[in-house]
């Protein structure tokens, strides 16, 4: 025993150090996860930046733009830059007519622009307007944004005024110049001695920020100085000169005229004008209406924001394009209340589409659900995962999952996309089966300035992968999980408005009913909906349906209150009851069969059933 414990105990020292290094080699491996995990919970986040930060000139601009709201998005470091599609600065019809001279020794292919914020420290649709006259009609070889240090434009709460950032994305010449605040503007104005210095070290021209130039002929290249004005005020408009002639004082200054526009509706002639002054305010929205189609100054502002003089507008097929088929998407269960229970009978008989699906991780319950599938063959319940991220970015909201889901099943399928409270007035007339997407305008109750509209996707048509869906879906890269109607109709607007040759709006697709009260969606005016909204002659029956958003009337909580209502919604339902009940009984048609989906290579019904 001795001697087996003489052997035992000298191994002892041996396995104490080993236990000993590893001890220690585990503190220090706890130690450099300690410090690893502090220096990452300290450091910035990681986001997806588009632009480079290597630079000073990018750097710059991370720092500086900045939203008119403190949230998650507070700065350009915590979000991506939006770019909505514009047409290109350089477009095609373009560039392959209008052959560019080479640079003489006039005028220098140079412009300045100089920004004193006013209060909402904002780039307007007219600011930008007045940039991209530069670019398309000068063609320069740099531009110069001259602003306070440390200050460039902000964006507003709502995200509409994205011109500036727009024009960073779009047009690589576009310099940024932190100047001394009190050197380039006095009381809010222009300082004119510093635009006379800056075209005297550099020539080129100097661009009001509310002033688009109409021409850059040759009239004005070859010249050694011009100057634009007004008939009334003494402040030049822009200024041009070639470096060599700024600082000569004997030099002839050539006057050239500018066209004062005071009024969105101004319909004179551009012609004889050499820039024009946008006192008035303007938006892409004015830019569409008909009755400017024939308007000069319209024409000149469609070509350089939408590259045509014409009005864009998206044409119709001659066939039909869009799958005769609706759909409903529906998460987290719950019992089908009357309202979509209505909804669902108005599809099929009052709009008379062939089929009916309702997408959904747990089906709706109770028992008008049980009467609606017993009942009507042509109603299908689609299992579909609820999604709770897109493009990496994370929500919680049911509304947000059912906003994705609904955008990716119009974008693959087509068809309908009807919202639960939706419910048809009048047969839906074929012609909106021409078009590769059809919706309308949100009501004006809510108007979320400076956004002109913005866009109500309840009641929405479209034919699979149709170009404005496939946008929507790669704009929702800017989802904000806090901002509902960025989501669903702030974005959908701002599409639209770049690309309106890619969706038809029509104002009577729906009627907005929010609050006990109706809101017609084709008047632009907010006083002027309510007026008409207090006064139901001028809306009852117009609309193709009626878009019953929160709350619901009580009249349309179920039959027995819907029968016996004598309000204005109880006999507006009530009658479309009556005439539901006799599409139902009198329809012949068999809307059974299984039906091919004409874009893609499936039958419909193979999609698995729940």
């Amino acid at each position: 025993m001795h001697v087996s414990g003489t052997r035992f105990f000298p191994s002892t020292p041996r396995i104490t150090r080993k236990a000993s290094a590893c001890i220690v080699s585990l503190v220090v491996i706890i130690i450099i996860i300690i410090i690893v995990t502090v220096v990452l919970t300290h450091s910035p986040p990681r986001t997806r930046i588009l632009h480079s930060t290597s630079s000073s000139l990018a750097e710059n601009v991370l720092n500086n733009v900045t939203f008119g709201v403190d949230s998650d998005m507070a700065t350009t470091r915590e979000r991506e830059w939006r770019y909505f599609s514009m047409k290109n600065l350089y477009s095609m019809n373009e560039t392959s007519v209008d052959v560019l001279p080479l640079p003489s020794n006039g005028v220098n292919r140079i412009v300045h622009f100089v920004w004193c914020p006013q209060d909402d420290k904002q780039i307007t649709f007219n600011n930008f307007l007045s940039i991209v006259s530069a670019i398309k009609t000068v063609r320069p070889e740099f531009i110069y944004f001259n602003h306070p240090n440390n200050q460039l434009p902000t964006v507003d709460k709502w995200t509409y005024n994205t011109w500036f950032e727009e024009l960073l994305y779009s047009f690589p010449w576009l310099l940024l110049q932190p100047q001394n605040p009190a050197q380039i503007c006095v009381n809010r104005k222009v300082n004119q001695a510093f635009v006379a210095t800056q075209l005297k070290i550099r020539g080129g021209i100097y661009l009001d920020l509310n002033t688009i130039l109409l021409d850059f002929d040759a009239s004005i290249r070859n010249e050694k100085v011009i100057v634009g004005k007004l008939t009334d005020p003494k402040l030049s408009q822009f200024s041009a000169c070639a470096s060599d002639a700024c600082s000569d004082r004997k030099a002839r200054a050539v006057e050239k005229k500018c066209l004062l526009v005071d009024s969105t509706g101004c319909k004179e002639a551009v012609s004889g004008f050499s820039c024009a002054v946008l006192r008035a305010e303007f938006t892409p929205a004015k830019l569409l209406d008909p009755q400017t189609v024939r308007v000069p100054l319209h024409r000149f502002l469609r070509k350089l924001f939408y590259a045509q003089e014409d009005i864009p507008q998206l044409q119709a097929h001659d066939g039909e394009v869009v799958p005769d088929i609706a759909h409903y998407v529906w998460y987290s269960g719950g019992e089908m209340d009357y309202l979509f229970y209505l909804s669902v009978l108005s599809v099929l008989y009052v709009a008379k589409v062939k089929e009916v699906y309702v997408h959904g991780d747990v089906p709706p319950s109770g028992p008008l659900w049980a009467r609606l599938t017993r009942e009507q063959p042509r109603v299908h319940w689609i299992y579909h995962q609820r999604p709770d991220q897109i493009y990496g970015v994370k929500f919680e909201r049911v509304t947000h999952a059912a906003d994705v889901t609904r955008m990716d099943i119009m974008l693959k399928y087509g068809g309908l996309h009807v919202d639960p409270d939706l419910v048809f007035n009048k047969t839906l007339d074929r012609k909106y089966f021409h078009y590769d997407a059809v919706t309308t305008l949100d009501s004006d109750l809510y108007p979320m300035r400076p956004f002109p509209d913005v866009l109500n996707l309840g009641l929405a048509l479209s034919r699979p992968y149709a170009k404005y869906w496939q946008l929507y879906q790669q704009h929702e890269r800017y989802f904000f999980h806090d901002d509902y109607t960025w989501n669903c109709n702030r974005i959908p607007y701002k599409i639209w408005e770049r690309n309106p040759d890619l969706l038809h709006l029509d104002p009577y697709l729906q009627l907005i009913c929010c609050n006990l009260m109706c809101y017609p969606t084709w008047v632009h005016s907010r006083d002027e909906a309510v007026a008409i909204a207090k006064d139901p002659s001028q809306w009852e029956g117009k609309p193709v349906a009626y878009h019953w958003t929160a709350p619901t009337p009580p009249e349309l909580s179920n039959e027995q209150l819907l029968r016996n209502s004598s309000t204005l919604f109880g006999q507006l339902q009530a009658s479309f009851s009556h005439c539901l009940l006799i599409s139902i009984t009198t329809a012949i048609r068999d809307f059974t069969q299984p039906m091919h989906h004409p874009f893609v290579n499936f039958t419909i019904p193979a999609i698995r059933w729940i």
